[in-house]
C-alpha cells in the first residue's frame, strides 16, 4: 500500500498542521473531479470585498488584509479569468462565458483602496466594480466605522449610561473584541433614527466624531481609472428596518448622487448587509427594478447562472485562508444553493 509522503523537515513540530493541508488538497481534487461529472459551465462567481487595511486592527483580528488580497489577486489572475461585471453578465446571458469567470467587487468606500488595491488591479490588469455609499462622501464616516471607533475609546471603568447592546455597564466581563460584536449585531436591528442616535450618543460621551476619508474625488477617481460605480444606499440601512419611503429614497438617491458625479450610467445595485430575506425582501426588489438599475447584488454565497434572478445575483465574500484554503472557497461556491427572497 501506498503512503503519505513524509512532511517536511521544517514541519516536523507541525505535523497535524502538514495533514490538514494534505486532507484539503485530496478534497479538493475530489471536488475537481465532481465538477466535471457534473458538467458545471457557464457560471459565474463573484466575489464581494470590503475594507483592506494594511494593518491589522485588535479588535478584527479576521479581517482580511491588502496583503492578503494582493495575494488571491495573484492566484486568480493564474487560475481564473478575471471579467469586468457587464461585460461578464452579457457573456453570460449569450451563453459564452468563458470557464473560470470570475468578477470582483468592493462595498462601502474607503480611502485605503486608493492606496494598496488599485493599484494592484491595474498592475494586473483587472476589472472591479465599487459600490458606493453615497452618505459619506460629505465627510462622515461610515457608520460601523464610527462604532468601532466608539468601542476603541470606551474607557475601562465604562459609560456613565447602560451601553445600548447590553442594557449594562461596561465591565471587565467582556472583551472589546466581544462588546464590538454585539454592538454591531444590535446596530443592525434598529432603524435610521435610532442608529444615529445611538452613535450621536455615543460620540458624545467619548469624545470627537469619526471622520470619514472618501470623497466624492475618490469616486471620481475610480470612474476616470476605468473601474465599475455601482450604488450601495445613503446610509447603508437595513433596508427591512426603513419605511417604504425611506427605502426607495435611500435606493433613488444613491444612484442619483452617482450618476452626477460620474456624470454616466450606474446601473447596478448591491443590498445593504445583503442577506435575503434578513436585511431586504421582495418589495425592496421592486424598488430597485423601479429606480431602473439592470441588475442588484446580495450576499448570499453561490454562482450566477443564466436561470438566476437578475436582481438577486449572489456573492460570495472570501475569508483569510492559504492558497488551497482560497481555492477551496471558490470550488464550493459552485455548489452551494443561492438564497432569495
Amino acid at each position: 500500500m501506498n503512503k503519505l509522503p513524509s512532511p517536511p523537515q521544517s514541519c516536523q513540530t507541525g505535523s497535524l498542521n502538514w495533514l490538514k493541508e494534505h486532507a484539503q488538497l485530496m478534497l479538493f481534487k475530489g471536488l475537481l473531479i465532481s465538477m466535471r461529472q457534473q458538467k458545471i459551465a457557464n457560471r459565474l462567481s463573484i466575489l464581494t470585498f470590503h475594507k483592506l487595511p494594511a494593518a491589522p486592527d485588535p479588535l478584527l483580528p479576521r479581517e482580511l488584509l491588502a496583503s492578503d488580497f494582493v495575494q488571491m489577486l495573484a492566484q486568480l489572475k493564474v487560475t481564473r479569468k478575471v471579467l469586468p461585471l457587464e461585460d461578464a453578465l452579457q457573456r453570460l446571458r449569450q451563453g459564452r462565458l468563458p470557464e473560470g469567470a470570475v468578477v470582483l467587487t468592493f462595498d462601502d468606500g474607503y480611502g485605503d483602496w486608493h492606496q494598496h488595491i488599485t493599484p494592484s488591479l491595474l498592475r494586473h490588469d483587472l476589472h472591479a466594480t465599487f459600490f458606493i455609499t453615497t452618505g459619506i462622501l460629505d465627510g462622515q464616516a461610515l457608520w460601523h466605522e464610527r462604532l468601532i471607533e466608539c468601542i476603541r475609546r470606551m474607557p475601562a471603568d465604562g459609560l456613565t449610561a447602560p451601553c445600548p447592546w447590553t442594557g449594562a455597564a461596561h465591565t471587565h466581563t467582556a472583551t472589546r473584541e466581544e462588546h464590538l460584536h454585539l454592538a454591531l449585531k444590535h446596530a443592525k436591528t434598529l432603524t435610521l433614527r435610532q442608529r444615529e442616535e445611538m452613535l450621536s450618543a455615543l460620540e458624545h460621551e467619548l469624545g470627537g466624531t469619526t471622520p470619514g476619508d472618501f470623497r466624492e474625488a475618490d469616486v471620481r477617481q475610480l470612474s476616470n481609472q476605468g473601474f465599475g460605480i455601482g450604488a450601495h444606499t445613503q446610509q447603508h440601512p437595513i433596508l427591512l428596518h426603513c419605511s417604504p419611503h425611506e427605502a426607495r429614497e435611500e435606493i433613488a438617491r444613491s444612484k442619483h448622487t452617482l450618476e452626477h458625479i460620474t456624470r454616466a450610467p450606474v446601473p447596478f445595485f448591491a443590498y445593504p448587509n445583503g442577506k435575503p430575506g434578513g436585511d431586504f425582501d421582495s418589495t425592496h426588489v421592486e424598488m430597485v427594478k423601479h429606480c431602473g438599475f439592470k441588475a442588484a447584488f446580495t450576499t448570499s454565497a453561490g454562482t450566477v447562472d443564466r436561470s438566476s434572478d437578475w436582481f438577486q445575483l449572489p456573492r460570495l465574500g472570501p475569508w483569510k485562508a492559504s492558497a488551497t484554503g482560497f481555492e477551496l472557497q471558490l470550488i464550493r461556491n459552485l455548489f452551494h444553493v443561492e438564497r432569495r427572497v
